[in-house]
């Protein structure tokens, strides 16, 4: 099977950079780190994990998760083309997005998929939960994936915006989102010549 295609340089510039992922992820004290110097640092998702502020390139496709993912200022950029994570059996994402620099605004990152036509494939899924009054700050953008929002029981809810192939909600409780741009990602705008007479 060939690999999938690049995402055209007309729809790119709409994403976040992607990142090189030449560092590896260290856990120091129960914290993973990011590898100084290096642009994302790879990491397996695996039961309760908590993390410092960083960039982080994921690696594993987890499947049903039912640990905890915490962290503030991180941004996970998924690798695997196949990426499937379903909170469930208590688990969350509970994080926030850096609020600087070229991840500012990005919680979650799915690498898009493209197939031989060059239009974007539905290779990848993702459940979001929200519990308590936990937040997830940030954008999660996941052009490749189905995003399954579940409801929140606190009021802090989801204060995100959610960019995925198909977005659908699901279970009984209400989903609350609560967007405010400045915790968000904001695609760079491109220069624009005007000719005045």
């Amino acid at each position: 099977m060939a690999p999938p295609r690049e995402i055209p340089k007309s729809r790119k510039s709409l994403l976040p950079r992607t990142p090189a992922c030449n560092g590896v992820a260290t856990k120091v004290n129960g914290v993973w780190q990011p590898q100084s110097g290096r642009d994302g640092s790879t990491v397996a998702f695996s039961g309760n994990m908590v993390f410092a502020s960083g960039l982080y390139c994921v690696t594993n496709s987890p499947g049903p998760y039912h640990g905890t993912i915490s962290g503030a200022g991180v941004t996970f950029y998924v690798t695997n083309a196949n990426f499937s994570m379903k909170f469930n059996g208590g688990g969350n994402l509970t994080a926030s997005a850096p609020t600087a620099g070229d991840y500012a605004g990005v919680l979650m990152y799915l690498a898009p998929q493209v197939n031989g036509s060059g239009a974007l494939s539905n290779t990848q899924a993702i459940d979001l939960r929200g519990n308590g009054s936990q937040d997830i700050v940030g954008s999660i953008i996941a052009p490749s994936a189905d995003v399954t929002m579940f409801g929140n029981s606190g009021s802090n809810g989801f204060k995100s915006q959610i960019i995925g192939y198909q977005v659908d909600s699901g279970g009984n409780a209400d989903v609350s989102i609560t967007y405010n741009a400045g915790q968000n990602y904001q695609a760079a705008q491109p220069m624009q010549i005007s000719l005045l007479k």
